[in-house]
């Protein structure tokens, strides 16, 4: 059964966790790195600063 019909057989998936992931990782401050795992997926990164970090980054923004 396909998940989505828009999208090839062979997907598996509705495209979007990427994006979200990105979305989330921005909100805190983090980073999203996406390299290639040839011969085929990929190596997703994530960075998050550190709690005391994350909260001088917003204190800096809130002035």
């Amino acid at each position: 059964m396909r998940k989505s019909p828009c999208l090839p057989l062979r997907s598996g998936g509705f495209g979007l966790g990427l994006s979200i992931v990105k979305d989330i990782v921005e909100s805190h401050s983090g980073t999203l790195t996406l390299k290639n795992a040839a011969p085929r997926g990929l190596t997703a990164e994530i960075n998050l600063p550190s709690p005391d970090s994350a909260e001088r980054h917003l204190q800096a923004g809130a002035e």
